[in-house]
């Protein structure tokens, strides 16, 4: 093993081909290296697609939903005149057409996907029904009815492709966006039906797919420290007697000095914190609500509420100083 003590929680890009499952890469790259006790990925990728599977390792994945957050690019390639159980090629033809529109009307209706948008996810799809996914039910043969919900379309470029019947395109999203469910939808306001036929996550902020290793490749080397997540975010020195606090979970050590994290934040809702002591950033700090008054109703005057997000590093400076007049 290669790394030193308090070195090995992080993160590791891979490159998904097609037709890999997202927990199966996840569990090689678990038997690979001796070191990782636990790990996870940030976004299933679907079997039809490939590229970018960020693996969060140890205690990084204690931030998996903070990498989920960020905005994701797709390529890929679509296909016009059928439809399908599963809004991709990999399932069941249920409706074809000989009618094709124009480029130009296929140009035109993909401009109406901009902004904010309502979205019903794919049937077969990871979303939850009573408790189970909804592809368990539909592989049963339950008929799933998921709700719409709101998403965001930052940008949807379309390009003419080989074949008249395709559609190559590049999308740049928010969380919890289908694509399977936006080339469905595209397919529909066309009135000829769409089916995806390629995909590749290119990008999660802040990581692009030129970074990215297959599975077989990645060497311990390759793992890159947590804080690179964050690598916008302010950072606040605390002595190590702060720290120990923190890492205690002792939200009282922050509410009492909202003022100087609202300082060292600006403008961020996040913040890292670091020991002076032995400079190891250590943890996330949020913006929460107000801070409770002593009757229990909100105090706009005292400011925003700062919380721990995540504690992923331990401070083991043995001389804890002072306060210097922190709390």
């Amino acid at each position: 093993m290669i790394f030193k003590e308090g070195k090995e929680s992080g993160v590791f890009l891979i490159y998904k081909e097609k037709g890999e499952l997202s927990m199966r890469v996840v569990e090689k790259l678990k038997r690979k290296f001796s070191f990782i006790k636990k790990v996870g990925h940030c976004g299933t990728l679907d079997p039809i697609a490939s590229g970018l599977l960020v693996c969060v390792v140890n205690k990084a994945t204690k931030l998996s939903d903070y990498v989920m957050q960020g905005r994701k690019i797709y390529r890929g390639v679509l296909r016009l005149g059928v439809s399908t159980t599963t809004d991709d090629l990999d399932g069941e033809v249920v409706k074809k057409s000989e009618e094709l529109p124009s480029f130009d009307k296929v140009k035109k209706a993909s401009e109406l996907f901009q902004g904010e948008i309502m979205q019903v996810p794919p049937a077969v799809s990871a979303v939850k029904v009573r408790g189970k996914r909804a592809y368990e039910r539909v592989r049963k043969g339950e008929e799933v009815t998921l709700k719409g919900r709101r998403v965001y379309l930052y940008n949807f470029y379309v390009k003419e492709h080989t074949r008249p019947d395709e559609i190559f395109f590049e999308l740049t999203c928010s969380k919890g966006f289908y694509v399977r469910a936006l080339v469905r939808d595209l397919g529909e306001k066309l009135g000829c039906g769409a089916a995806l036929k390629d995909l590749e996550r290119v990008y999660l902020e802040p990581f692009s797919v030129e970074r990215a290793k297959r599975v077989e490749e990645v060497e311990e080397q390759d793992l890159i420290p947590w804080q690179e997540i964050f690598a916008k975010t302010p950072v606040i020195e605390f002595p190590s007697s702060v720290c120990l606090r923190l890492m205690r979970g002792e939200q009282k050590t922050l509410s009492r000095s909202v003022m100087l994290l609202d300082s060292a934040a600006g403008g961020s809702k996040r913040l890292l914190y670091k020991c002076s002591g032995c400079q190891k950033v250590l943890g996330l700090l949020e913006r929460g609500g107000f801070i409770k008054g002593g009757k229990g109703v909100a105090d706009k005057e005292a400011g925003v509420r700062w919380q721990i997000g995540a504690n992923v590093e331990e401070c083991k400076c043995q001389s804890f100083g002072q306060l210097r007049g922190f709390i």
